[in-house]
């Protein structure tokens, strides 16, 4: 059970950084702060309301995942943009384009438990895939051709444990099959280099 909560963690902080916007963490979000769910806890002077130190050793290695994390979302120009995003279409490309298991072939029903799109950005020569697996059995996705010859990097894969969990762009080893394996409940993020 904790190891399942401690990969949800990963995995919302994964979904809310790599979104268009600003995005609103709490101080101590990134050691697992929780306050005991009390979200009104400004009024209260103890222990509920205070931050505990020892969380920056106790939860070190997702402390580690959301600085790694924050410094790749930075370093992505299109997330940076104050503009909407343009869908992609069959009659002109756009900055994103959704999948499901299958290659622009998303699941919008009420029984889909996976999704992933790609971010194409028109100022940079880096794509990045994410996808994203909320059903309890690992799931093949298929992958995106890379634009221009390049290759996907594997740079997030909450499954794993760290430090292997999050690496920077040229840290990871190249992806050279057309699909990948995500596990149950696990967000997975590619980049093309």
């Amino acid at each position: 059970i904790a190891a399942v909560r401690a990969r949800q963690v990963r995995n919302f902080l994964c979904l809310l950084l790599l979104s268009h916007g600003t995005p609103m963490l709490l101080m101590g979000d990134e050691v697992r702060r929780t306050q005991d769910g009390n979200n009104n806890a400004y009024c209260q002077n103890n222990r509920l309301g205070w931050f505990d130190w020892k969380g920056l050793t106790r939860h070190a290695d997702l402390l580690r995942f959301t600085r790694l994390l924050v410094e790749f979302a930075q370093a992505l120009p299109l997330l940076q943009t104050d503009r909407f995003w343009a869908v992609t279409s069959p009659d002109r490309p756009g900055d994103l384009s959704w999948h499901g298991i299958e290659v622009g072939r998303p699941d919008w029903s009420h029984r889909s438990h996976s999704l992933a799109y790609t971010l194409h950005d028109p100022t940079s020569t880096h794509d990045t895939h994410l996808m994203a697996n909320a059903y309890w059995r690992p799931l093949e996705f298929a992958l995106p051709e890379p634009p221009d010859g390049r290759t996907w990097h594997r740079i997030i894969d909450t499954s794993l444990t760290a430090p292997d969990d999050c690496q920077l762009p040229g840290e990871s080893a190249p992806l050279h099959d057309r699909t990948y394996r995500v596990e149950s409940h696990t967000v997975v993020v590619l980049h093309a280099i």
